[in-house]
């Protein structure tokens, strides 16, 4: 997909808000926005990890794939 490589930023972690939950941007579907949401670091069934919380504004689950590390 465009826009999801190279220096564009996305994927990186923020820091905490003080709330404990760090923020990571991407890309919600369904506003068919990029945004920042709240979420936590979670290892899928293959062993990639990834980034799952909501979108701030819709509440639709948003994914964001961190790389390898």
């Amino acid at each position: 997909m465009r826009g999801f490589g190279g220096s564009s930023g996305y994927g990186r972690c923020t820091a905490d808000k003080g709330d404990g939950m760090p923020t990571f941007e991407g890309y919600c579907v369904k506003c068919r926005e990029k945004r920042q949401f709240d979420g936590s670091e979670v290892e899928l069934a293959n062993g990639r990890r990834a980034a799952q919380g909501q979108c701030p504004v819709c509440g639709t689950k948003m994914n964001r794939m961190l790389g390898k590390g």
